[in-house]
């Protein structure tokens, strides 16, 4: 509409009949004067387009992160996790649904949790002196601890470990040898006195289900069981809440 009137204004300004082509002229004159401005028009409309566009994956993104942040901090890694001061001794983790937000609380380590260490009621001449042959039984579990002394011995899911110890090995140190060649979860070794005198010790391992009882199947090595023996005591804790 509004090219058509232009081209009707120059029309009547130039007047019919003076053997130009003035309709065709002015009718290209008002459209190149037209294109520009409507190909930068169509220019900042797409530009316009292309800027909707990305804010709405913008915005998309945005909901998205809002949503998983939401998960995070409800129930995911981002909830309050309790931390230890000291990992090597202590570490904590929160149950699922656990509101720790605000809590505050100190773990108190009374002591520390060693292995346990057994040695033979019997003493013998000398670390060469013999004992007897036969089979040992090592057999490792839980232990109930009084006062350093184990008063009680659950065995554990691990099946028993038995020692053959034969003429070759006989003697104290052969039979200490001969524990330590079975890598059944202990350590012997031999301990003598001022005087000469040798006995049997035995060392476990820390941990769950580290203790141990220690049997045989003939007279002889029954010097060696080990049913009651001292045994040092685990670690103890206490949580002490803030008053």
């Amino acid at each position: 509409m509004v090219t058509t009137t232009a081209t009707q204004s120059i029309l009547t300004s130039l007047g019919a009949g003076s053997g130009v082509d003035t309709a065709s002229l002015v009718a290209s004159l008002v459209q190149a004067q037209f294109a520009a401005k409507n190909a930068s028009l169509t220019k900042q409309e797409d530009a316009l387009t292309a800027q909707i566009s990305s804010v709405a994956k913008v915005q998309s993104g945005i909901t998205s992160f809002a949503a998983g942040l939401k998960t995070l901090v409800t129930g995911g890694t981002l909830v309050t996790q309790p931390t230890s001061s000291n990992t090597s001794v202590l570490t904590a983790t929160a149950l699922p649904g656990a509101k720790l937000s605000g809590l505050a609380a100190s773990v108190e380590v009374t002591r520390l949790a060693t292995a346990q260490v057994a040695t033979s009621a019997t003493s013998f001449s000398s670390r060469d002196a013999t004992v007897g042959t036969g089979n040992l039984t090592l057999t490792l579990g839980t232990a109930t601890v009084d006062s350093g002394a184990l008063t009680g011995f659950t065995a554990g899911t691990a099946k028993p470990v038995t020692i053959a110890i034969d003429s070759a090995h006989q003697t104290l140190s052969g039979i200490a040898s001969a524990i330590n060649a079975a890598s059944a979860g202990v350590t012997a070794s031999i301990v003598t006195d001022a005087n000469g005198t040798a006995r049997l010790t035995l060392k476990g391992a820390t941990g769950t289900n580290q203790a141990f009882t220690l049997s045989s199947d003939t007279p002889a090595l029954s010097a060696l069981n080990v049913a009651s023996a001292r045994a040092r005591p685990r670690s103890a804790a206490r949580l002490v809440m803030p008053s």
